[in-house]
């Protein structure tokens, strides 16, 4: 059960009443920042010293099990373990990101084996030669060792981060089901496996300046979205912060738009499609890349995205999407910007890649998130809180949207929406699997 923000007396035993706790059962506490550690502190020795939680309004809730574990967040100092005097009674591990305790499936087709395979392929320069097969009768690849698997990463991934604190096994999984989506689109793709890379006469180790650039471009949007600016929050001690520090803060988030990263879009009986913000500043290799994908009689020329007419724009949008024609007929004006944020919201939730966009009221978060999801031939389910909204409401429209997409061949992905007026858009997105 996690616990953050807000700390009620009330919610809480009537959460612990609902998981219908055993003798034989084992609570597992997650503890995030808190609004009052003092209170919360309180509830804890309640809980696991007397037993048992008590309200007026509510009821008593009695801990039938010893089982219980109780995880804390990291905070800067120490803050929250320091603050919650109750959990220094008991026995305590401390764990720290440590790439080294890292295991990895001995499956060569999981996300960590498929990365990793690929990685060590681009160091001993062997992507050129082979195809490569992760499962099935044809299968040419062997296991990696979480051992081989860590050096790997770290050499192409943790060490590139600018604030080593801040990495955790959730933005490491980020960045593998990223890229390892990205790998899996280029081994499907009949266009560039050797023989036809052979016949076409493409440039060399076109493979591997492929690599590199979907590693390079993973692995900026998986450390992009990560900011130190929490460190700063904690800092404060609790105190509350104004609308212009707020606004500061988000002024200061890294943006997509400050870069011109080449975005590789695979299909899997076709070209690859190529994003990119400037054209001319798209490098000579890719421009060759584009080329060796077209006929011979086919005059390469680079589509200038922002030169486009929204209908262009839309033509341009399903086959990156993988659709095998647009479902409905869009009445929605697309910009080259917006055609780039749609690419890119779609290439994360296939990944299981959480997305956020954040922008003032009315800037078109919700309407741009709509007609992707129609566009996609997707449910879309939007919900807007405020500060009338209870945790139950929002548990409930998440369980309604859950059971909606366990009735058939569907997955559930999360986007949030919020503006520097407070309001938070939590949107629901029912893809297709």
């Amino acid at each position: 059960m996690c616990i953050q923000g807000s700390v009620s007396r009330n919610t809480l035993i009537l959460r612990l009443k609902q998981l219908n706790l055993q003798p034989d059962s084992i609570l597992h506490l997650n503890i995030s920042t808190v609004q009052s550690s003092e209170v919360l502190n309180m509830l804890l020795f309640e809980l696991l010293i007397l037993g048992s939680l008590k309200s007026d309004t509510v009821g008593i809730f009695h801990l039938k099990t010893n089982h219980v574990f109780v995880e804390l967040a990291n905070t800067l100092l120490d803050e929250l373990a320091l603050s919650l005097l109750v959990c220094r009674w008991f026995k305590n591990d401390i764990m720290m990101w440590d790439l080294g305790m890292l295991e990895v499936s001995d499956d060569t087709n999981s996300n960590t084996q498929v990365v990793c395979i690929y990685l060590q392929q681009l160091d001993s320069r062997q992507l050129e030669i082979r195809d490569l097969i992760f499962e099935g009768p044809s299968r040419n690849v062997k296991a990696l060792t979480s051992s081989q698997c860590q050096v790997l990463l770290k050499k192409h991934f943790t060490d590139h981060m600018k604030d080593p604190d801040s990495m955790t096994f959730a933005i490491l999984d980020m960045f593998i089901k990223f890229f390892s989506l990205q790998l899996r689109n280029l081994t499907n793709n009949v266009f560039f496996n050797t023989e036809n890379l052979k016949y076409m006469n493409a440039m060399p180790n076109i493979r591997s300046y492929l690599v590199c650039t979907l590693l390079e471009v993973s692995r900026d949007l998986s450390l992009r979205s990560v900011k130190p600016w929490l460190h700063e929050e904690q800092k404060s001690n609790g105190r509350r912060n104004t609308d212009l520090t707020i606004a500061a803060r988000f002024d200061g988030m890294l943006r997509w738009s400050d870069s011109n990263h080449v975005m590789v879009f695979f299909q899997r009986d076709g070209p690859p499609s190529i994003l990119y913000r400037d054209v001319d500043l798209v490098p000579s290799s890719m421009i060759q890349l584009f080329a060796s994908q077209r006929l011979r009689s086919e005059k390469c020329v680079m589509p200038n995205y922002s030169m486009m007419s929204s209908e262009e724009l839309w033509a341009s949008l399903w086959p990156i999407l993988q659709r095998a024609a647009p479902t409905y007929k869009p009445g929605y004006v697309l910009t080259p910007d917006n055609f780039l944020k749609m690419a890119l919201i779609a290439l994360r939730a296939e990944a299981g890649v959480p997305v956020i966009i954040m922008g003032e009221t009315g800037c078109g978060k919700t309407s741009l998130l709509k007609n992707l999801a129609l566009y996609c031939g997707v449910e879309f389910f939007c919900v807007t809180l405020h500060a009338g909204t209870s945790e139950n409401e929002i548990r409930m429209f998440v369980a309604k949207v859950e059971a909606v997409a366990a009735r058939g061949p569907k997955k559930v992905s999360f986007s949030s929406s919020f503006d520097l007026c407070g309001k938070f858009t939590y949107h629901v997105n029912c893809l297709h699997g």
